[in-house]
Order: C-alpha cells, then sequence, then structure tokens
C-alpha cells in the first residue's frame, strides 16, 4: 500500500509504514507434539481470494502415501468445498471447524506450518503474525503483505501465487526434508505487540493533530498513515 500511494504521487515523508502487533496473549509457543507425518493447517475462509481452491488443486497433485495431512478449519463454506474434491484431494486434506482465541493458540501444538494461499495482497494477515508468535512457520506465496513477513527458509517457505504445481512441489520437498521444518519452527517468531503498535501509532496521529489546519479539504492534511 505505501508503495502504491508513492507511485500514484503521495510524498514519502507523508506515508508512514507501521506492522501490526499481536496480544502478548497470543504468544503461547506451546511445544509440538511430536508426529510421524507433517501436520499443516489452512485458516481461513472458501472465498476464492484466499486461494483453498489452489491448495486443494496441489493437493490433487500429489502422489499416494505422503508423510502428510493438512487440516483446513474455517466455516461451513470451506467443509462444503472440500466434501466437493475428490478421493484424491481427501486423502491428505480433512476439515476442522474454526477455532479461536486459546483454543486456536494451544491448536498449534499440532500443526507443524500454516498454509497461506492467498490471490491478493493480504494487509499483513493476522494468521501469519500469530502463526509465528507461536512458533509456527508459514509457508505461503511470495506476495506483496505477505511476503515482507517471513524469512525465505528460515521462519517460512515463499511459493508463485495461484499456482498448483508450484505448490505441489513446496509441500514434496517439505515431506522431502522435514528436518528443514521443525527448524523453522525454532526460528519462528514475532515479538511486536499491540502496544507497541499503538505507541507507534501515536506519534503521527500526534502530529496530524498538531498541524492539521481547521479545514475539511482533504489536500490540507500533511499525513497518510499505512498500517500494516
Amino acid at each position: 500500500m505505501a508503495d502504491r500511494l508513492r507511485a500514484y504521487g503521495v510524498p514519502a515523508s507523508r506515508v508512514t509504514e507501521m506492522i501490526y502487533g499481536v496480544s502478548p496473549a497470543k504468544r503461547v509457543r506451546s511445544i509440538k507434539t511430536p508426529a510421524e507425518s507433517l501436520r499443516f493447517a489452512f485458516l481461513g475462509s472458501a472465498e476464492p481470494i484466499k486461494g483453498l481452491d489452489v491448495l486443494l488443486r496441489a493437493v490433487e497433485l500429489l502422489p499416494d502415501d505422503l508423510p502428510l495431512s493438512i487440516r483446513a478449519m474455517g466455516n461451513e463454506a470451506v467443509r462444503d468445498l472440500i466434501e466437493q474434491t475428490s478421493t484424491r484431494v481427501r486423502r491428505y486434506v480433512r476439515y476442522h471447524p474454526p477455532e479461536f482465541g486459546r483454543a486456536l493458540d494451544d491448536a498449534h501444538a499440532e500443526i507443524d506450518a500454516v498454509l497461506v494461499p492467498s490471490l491478493w495482497h493480504e494487509n499483513s494477515s493476522l494468521a501469519v503474525l500469530e502463526s509465528l508468535a507461536n512458533g509456527t512457520p508459514v509457508l505461503a506465496v511470495d506476495q506483496a503483505g505477505i511476503s515482507h513477513l517471513i524469512l525465505e527458509g528460515q521462519t517460512g517457505r515463499l511459493t508463485e501465487p495461484g499456482n498448483p504445481r508450484a505448490w505441489a512441489r513446496a509441500f514434496i520437498d517439505a515431506v522431502q526434508h522435514p528436518t528443514r521444518i521443525r527448524r523453522m519452527q525454532t526460528n519462528a517468531r514475532f515479538d511486536r505487540t499491540t502496544a507497541d503498535f499503538v505507541n507507534d501509532v501515536e506519534t503521527p496521529e500526534a502530529r496530524l493533530i498538531q498541524h492539521t489546519p481547521v479545514s475539511n479539504t482533504p489536500r490540507d492534511r500533511p499525513l497518510v498513515g499505512v498500517y500494516s
């Protein structure tokens, strides 16, 4: 968003970039329970922009008997989409109702990596931030609004948006090198809190209040905030 604003002509001095924080209560970092197979999770909706259909098409390309399971956690639309898929997809993907709050934090103990296949520019997805805060690496698309949160090969992996074959290769690579995923779990973290974010927001807002003339004309307003 900041890049788009600058490209549109907004002076760089009027754009302030900030990253969201997560509640300290969300940083549970439950110890991962051992498992023979890799356990991935999709946390989201069945809206096309979220890319669940891309994941399902990728799974259909996978060979049989991989030590892999994917839990799709979402609403009834997610359940219906999975039920409409082929038996090849349901070899690896199962539906799970959504979890919230502490229940979701505790669920990370049985999630080796979170999948974020979004087809649009996410606004610094909280699913990514909370996963990293819980010590869960993220396999995501190399997409603006997401990729800046992930250290490639250290806290997650990035793949081409909307490409089922690229996702299938990412799954196979993960299965062939599970120790890489385990190592990412140690590296994965996000320590920025909501209090940090609020503190950062107060500075430009104070400047805005101090310097904004008594006018409703948009051109008189000195700052544009970008929260990501």
